[in-house]
């Protein structure tokens, strides 16, 4: 089954400050960011379950800037299009059961370049040949049926 039900990784960091929200709903996840803003914390984090916003954010992300959106469709093209040309680069994605998207772009990333692909199915001939264009896979979320790709390009 594509994605498992909850899929956690912990890094060991030296996080001197962070929060973290969940069952939050979609009127009212711009309150805890805008909260968390003003003590200093990005968003490193999100992800959705049943409709509903869980997010991490921290001190520590080395981000310097960052926007975000949710969109009742899956994301917003012309949006991420837009933060791209103003040096913005996904750094964190999660999909609804409905078909919404979160999508969270900062600056002070590592990224130089980003590429990204939604599909109704697991699009593995466009991930290798991404890998052979130099570029990693740095997130992957869905929304309902779709599946979503974020690579980078390091060089």
């Amino acid at each position: 089954m594509w994605p498992p039900p909850m899929c956690l990784q912990f890094l060991k960091l030296s996080v001197s400050k962070f929060k973290y929200y969940y069952n939050v709903a979609d009127t009212r996840h711009a309150q805890h960011i805008d909260k968390g803003n003003e003590d200093g914390l990005f968003i490193s984090c999100v992800s959705s379950s049943s409709n509903m916003w869980a997010l991490i954010m921290d001190a520590g992300t080395g981000f310097t800037s960052q926007v975000y959106e949710l969109s009742l469709s899956f994301l917003h093209k012309e949006w991420i299009m837009e933060q791209w040309e103003k040096n913005y680069y996904i750094s964190a994605i999660a999909g609804a059961n409905n078909g919404s998207s979160l999508v969270v772009m900062s600056k002070g990333t590592q990224y130089l370049q980003q590429s990204y692909k939604v599909s109704d199915s697991f699009p593995f001939k466009w991930i290798n040949k991404k890998w052979k264009e130099g570029f990693y896979v740095t997130s992957i979320a869905t929304a309902g049926s779709l599946d979503y790709l974020a690579p980078f390009c390091d060089d």
